[in-house]
């Protein structure tokens, strides 16, 4: 099931991600730098999930997210593969900005937590 921008904008949810930006103080996807530190606190809303792999012993999925700013790439792990869906706005707590495999993406980590706001 893919969703599109578009599709997101036409229902309003974009302005209601705005809003708990504005409340919550997230930072910005655009405002975003690698660094090998927790220090992400951001919302976003998830536009597209890639297919559920296995990575070991964990699952893992690959999600394309954005906010009224940017867009980027976030990893998600374990039951976060099928707590998401697209649509779902997410809050980020404590994430991680890295590269991974050569590619930057955003993730929970260890420290961090992702819960389902919207």
């Amino acid at each position: 099931m893919n969703m599109n921008f578009y599709y997101i904008l036409s229902n309003n949810n974009l302005s209601f991600l705005d809003y708990y930006i504005h409340m919550r103080r997230a930072t910005q996807l655009k405002g975003i730098v690698p660094a090998a530190t927790n220090t992400v606190n951001t919302q976003f809303i998830l536009l597209e999930k890639g297919s559920i792999a296995q990575d070991g012993k964990e699952m893992t999925c690959l999600a394309l997210v954005a906010d009224a700013t940017a867009s980027v790439h976030f990893q998600m792990w374990g039951s976060e593969c099928k707590t998401f869906e697209p649509g779902n706005i997410i809050h980020l707590a404590d994430g991680i900005f890295s590269y991974q495999k050569n590619n930057l993406v955003l993730r929970a980590g260890k420290r961090g937590k992702a819960e389902k706001v919207g």
